[in-house]
C-alpha cells in the first residue's frame, strides 16, 4: 500500500470552439515512491464542452525529478455528453519519484454557469 495523498489545482480550460472557463479540483490518493512538488500543467480530452470536464474523474500520473520535476498525466469520466479521456504533462520544481492513482472532483465556471458537485 502506498503512501496517502492530496491533490489540489485550478486553471483555464478552452475548447473547440474558443469558449472558455476556469475550473478548479482536489481530491485524494494513494502513491508509491516519494516525491513532493509542484508545476504548472498542460492537459488535452476528448470532452465536447468545457462543462464536460466537471465532476469526478479517476487519475494516474509517473512522476520524476531532482530540483527540476515532470509528469505525465492520464484522467478518465463520464460526463452528460459520454466519456472524457485526458492525457498531459507537467512541468515543475519537485524531488523524488512516484507513481500516483486517485480520483478528483472537478468544479468548472464558464461565463454562462458553474458546473460540478461542489457548485451545487
Amino acid at each position: 500500500m502506498g503512501l496517502q495523498l492530496g491533490y489540489i489545482g485550478f486553471g483555464v480550460a478552452f475548447d473547440d470552439s474558443l469558449n472558455w472557463g476556469t475550473y478548479a479540483f482536489s481530491g485524494q490518493g494513494v502513491q508509491v515512491g516519494a516525491e513532493v512538488g509542484a508545476g504548472f500543467s498542460v492537459q488535452g480530452s476528448d470532452a465536447q464542452y468545457i462543462s464536460d470536464l466537471s465532476g469526478p474523474f479517476r487519475n494516474g500520473g509517473f512522476h520524476a525529478g531532482d530540483v527540476v520535476d515532470g509528469s505525465i498525466d492520464y484522467f478518465s469520466g463520464a460526463s452528460p455528453n459520454g466519456p472524457v479521456h485526458g492525457f498531459g504533462v507537467t512541468v515543475g520544481a519537485a524531488v523524488g519519484a512516484s507513481l500516483s492513482v486517485g480520483k478528483t472532483d472537478t468544479v468548472v465556471c464558464t461565463t454562462a454557469a458553474c458546473y460540478g458537485s461542489a457548485s451545487k
